[in-house]
Parts: C-alpha cells; sequence; structure tokens
C-alpha cells in the first residue's frame, strides 16, 4: 500500500508535467489511469500522453 512519500511524490509529478506541457497542448499527464494493451490492463501511478493521443469520446470528452 502507497503512504503519503509516494502519493506526494505521484501528485507533484504530475502536477509539474501539466504545468509544463498542458497550455501548450503538448501533453497531459493522469494518475491511476487504466491503460488497457490487448487483453492486458495494467494501472500505472503516472501516466502521460502526447495531446493527440489522449483517449475522447465521440464528444470530445476526455
Amino acid at each position: 500500500m502507497p503512504q503519503g512519500n509516494h502519493s506526494t511524490i505521484q501528485l507533484d509529478l504530475g502536477s509539474n508535467i501539466n504545468l509544463a506541457l498542458k497550455p501548450q497542448h503538448y501533453a497531459r499527464a493522469y494518475a491511476e489511469l487504466r491503460c488497457n494493451f490487448g487483453e492486458r490492463s495494467i494501472i500505472p501511478d503516472i501516466s502521460v500522453f502526447t495531446w493527440e493521443r489522449i483517449p475522447r469520446d465521440r464528444n470530445g470528452k476526455v
């Protein structure tokens, strides 16, 4: 079970990635996002998607 230090690093890293890359639409970080690869699913602490690869529905919502 992750502890406070793990959560702090995860949140700070994701926030800093988003501060640097999100305003210019380069990329965006997500925490605890389920990623499916065929029959396999993983849930990494941080996922970073380039802007054009952010999964969206038909209405453009994440």
